[in-house]
């Protein structure tokens, strides 16, 4: 049975902003961790199916927030809560930079 994580942000970046940024976590996904991703023409384009060996998962993009699912297989469970905490680290990283320098109160 895969071990499932779920991750929820909000965000002030509108709809440009958001779908800038999903694509860049496309580009780093495909390019850094090998991920293969799919376009489902029924869900759109501001759904990111995306896989590789040991998991699968979707980032669901909304004008306000971010929605990932991943399911982790087997040998991939047992990281569970460091997969997640980076994955929370890095998108509060990536939110911070996309905003720009006002919105993490330095300029």
């Amino acid at each position: 049975m895969p071990t499932t994580v779920h991750l929820r942000t909000n965000h002030t970046l509108g709809w440009a902003g958001a779908r800038s940024l999903a694509q860049r976590w496309r580009k780093d996904g495909e390019t850094r961790l090998l991920l293969v991703f799919r376009d489902d023409p029924e869900l759109g384009a501001d759904h990111l199916r995306f896989s590789r060996v040991g998991l699968q998962g979707v980032l669901r993009v909304g004008e306000t927030h971010f929605e990932l699912d991943l399911q982790l297989g087997h040998f991939l469970s047992p990281f569970r809560d460091r997969i997640e905490a980076a994955l929370n680290a890095n998108l509060q990283r990536d939110l911070l930079d996309q905003a720009g320098p006002d919105a993490n109160g330095s300029a």
